[in-house]
């Protein structure tokens, strides 16, 4: 047993078992948080989808001053929240065969963008995404976000591969667009100044997920094992 006769010495050595100790608490505390909330909501992040096309039909009027006419390009994005639990009862997405499934209340945000216009949606009259798997042989995925009195939009995607999804869980990737071989299409509908109703549609030129934000239990995660390192260094240090 070493005995320690340097007072300045001794405490120092003190000061260190306690800061030690202290870190020991810590990261323990830090790493039950983290790996807790991980095993749990990892999963539970926002998706953005984005897409792009050429608007190519029109009907009940003009939209000139919101662009999306005949040959306007369009870009736009939706997010949606991946952990949404499918409800098949939901009755106002057109009847609910067993093999349909409906995520109400999915979308987060939608948004369209044509000639440096945007249309939103808050999505108080309708919101979710539909999938069909293998209803009249062909598979089926349709996003709707419309509100009362302003814009709707929705995409429709629809595959004669009965393959491309199952109805356990919402999809967190799309397939590619060439998959959907039936259609892949993005309509709009707007109220005009008289009340009507005013539509336009494109075929997709592309559709893919852009972002998969990094959860922030990740990030506490990272933070535990990073405490984790300063303390071996610490240790090897005053080994």
């Amino acid at each position: 047993m070493i005995k320690i006769t340097d007072g300045k010495l001794g405490a120092r050595l003190a000061i260190q078992n306690v800061v030690y100790a202290g870190i020991g608490m810590n990261l323990r505390i830090a790493l039950f948080i983290a790996v807790s909330m991980f095993s749990t909501t990892v999963l539970a992040t926002p998706i953005t989808v984005s897409f792009n096309g050429t608007i190519d039909s029109q009907w009940g009027g003009s939209m000139s001053e919101a662009g999306f006419n005949i040959g306007d390009a369009f870009t736009g994005q939706y997010t949606f929240e991946s952990t949404t639990v499918g409800d098949p009862s939901v009755t106002n997405f057109g009847g609910v065969p067993p093999e349909r499934m409906i995520y109400p209340n999915a979308i987060l945000s939608f948004t369209a963008t044509s000639l440096g216009n945007t249309l939103t949606s808050s999505g108080n009259q309708q919101n979710g995404i539909l999938i069909d798997d293998n209803l009249y042989n062909r598979d089926d995925y349709f996003v709707v976000l419309s509100d009362n009195w302003g814009p709707e939009m929705y995409i429709d995607l629809r595959s004669s591969n009965t393959n491309l999804f199952n109805l356990q869980d919402l999809p967190s990737t799309l397939p590619h667009i060439s998959h959907f071989d039936e259609y892949a299409f993005f309509r709009v509908r707007i109220i005009g100044d008289n009340g009507n109703l005013i539509y336009a549609q494109g075929n997709l030129d592309s559709i893919q997920v852009s972002s998969v934000p990094l959860p922030a239990t990740l990030w506490i995660l990272a933070s535990g094992l990073g405490m984790i390192r300063v303390r071996l260094w610490f240790k090897s240090r005053t080994a």
